[in-house]
């Protein structure tokens, strides 16, 4: 949170510069019950955060902001009695905190391979999925309940101020993220048991789920697609599909024999019956491709400290992220599918017509504005482009060009 890349006196006076500027300028909305809640900043040239600090309304906020000239600015998604009291006070009081959700490229698997836009795009597919899929969906909160933010770096926010979640502990919330992250210690925990008499033992055998919602719905309706991936592709296909998952082709080619040969399979989507499966080794198998396909499609990777901790700091919308330079912006899910950060989160206050001259040690290659640059040496750039660099620490501040 917060972590600080090393500038020099010179960047650091070029960089606070163009955020007083910003915030000299900004009408930034406090969120709801600003009294109640503990701030934090890092403001430049320091690494510890100041906090507790606390606000009564939108003009004591404002006024820090444009004397501070924070370079993070966060408050905490839990509600006190006496916000402005050290965190170790009873006389604190917690009272309830929001529900967060952080999704950043940090969690995602891969992520240094990709370029910073990649990992905006990935971070941006998780957090429709998160949005639509897990928490309207499944869990049924609505627009009005749920604010969704850019955090000005690498990924997303998701607030859900529902009363519904506020007393919850942090267990409660744990299970929540466990649930749209599908957390399962096995994934042949989604499928439902029954239980069927042996050899004078009874056992529990899996079933394929019925018709309903969650995950098993989503299981259900994921087999139908393996099944009609499967009849398009043929035997060899299909076993080249499962091969690529991680099973072996004589099991493939028995999973597709016991689905596809005189349709069993139609029995199996009526019934839920696996008993076609033969052996344990061709149910795992079939579980473990099911597996692929429903994580790739469904995948999020929430920040797995933020969600269930009820005293989180979590970034002002409205703010710069000192590490980019870019806003703190929160958008509504309709904004979403178009949003591009590196053009729609650029504040206006830069004043691009002045070029500013950077140093790029290493190839660097960003678009910004919808223009593309690609950097190394000494070269002159717009203002926005320049802050960018010069805080994620891709270029240095240069004089000498």
């Amino acid at each position: 949170m917060g972590k600080q890349g090393k500038l020099s006196e010179e960047e650091m006076r070029f960089a606070k510069a163009r955020f007083f500027r910003y915030y000299s300028r900004a009408e930034i909305d406090p969120p709801p019950r600003v009294a109640l809640r503990e701030w934090g900043f890092f403001l430049f040239g320091g690494d510890r955060m100041h906090r507790p600090v606390t606000f009564d309304g939108r003009e004591s906020m404002k006024d820090y902001l444009f004397r501070k000239v924070p370079r993070h600015a966060y408050y905490s998604t839990a509600y006190y009695r006496n916000p402005g009291m050290p965190m170790e006070s009873p006389e604190k009081g917690w009272m309830g905190a929001d529900l967060i959700f952080d999704l950043d490229a940090d969690g995602l698997p891969g992520a240094d391979k990709l370029s910073y836009e990649e990992q905006l795009e990935a971070v941006k597919k998780e957090i429709i999925r998160l949005y639509d899929v897990f928490l309207q969906e499944h869990l049924g909160f609505s627009d009005d309940e749920m604010s969704l933010v850019f955090s000005g770096g690498r990924g997303y926010h998701i607030h859900i101020r529902s009363p519904s979640v506020l007393d919850m502990n942090s267990d409660e919330r744990r299970q929540i993220m466990d649930y749209v992250a599908g957390n399962f210690q096995e994934f042949s925990e989604v499928f439902p048991k029954k239980r069927v008499p042996g050899r004078g033992t009874v056992k529990e055998v899996p079933l394929l789920p019925t018709e309903e919602g969650g995950w098993r719905g989503m299981v259900r309706e994921e087999a139908a697609l393996l099944i009609s991936t499967f009849q398009m592709l043929g035997r060899e296909g299909s076993v080249e599909l499962m091969k690529d998952v991680g099973v072996r082709r004589d099991v493939g080619a028995r999973i597709y024999e016991r689905l596809l040969e005189g349709e069993r399979y139609r029995s199996m989507m009526k019934t839920g019956d696996l008993s076609i499966f033969k052996s344990d080794a061709e149910l795992n198998a079939f579980f473990k491709v099911l597996e692929a396909e429903i994580r790739e499609k469904y995948a999020v990777h929430p920040d797995v400290h933020v969600t269930p901790d009820i005293r989180r700091l979590i970034r002002l919308p409205g703010s710069l992220h000192g590490g980019t330079g870019f806003l703190v912006r929160e958008i509504s899910r309709d904004e979403l599918d178009d949003f591009t950060p590196t053009r729609d989160a650029i504040p206006s206050i830069y004043e691009d017509e002045a070029l500013i001259g950077v140093e790029a040690e290493n190839p660097v290659k960003i678009s910004i504005s919808g223009q593309e640059y690609r950097l190394k040496g000494r070269q002159k750039v717009p203002e926005a482009v320049a802050v960018f660099l010069i805080l994620s620490g891709r270029a240095s501040l240069s004089g000498k060009l």
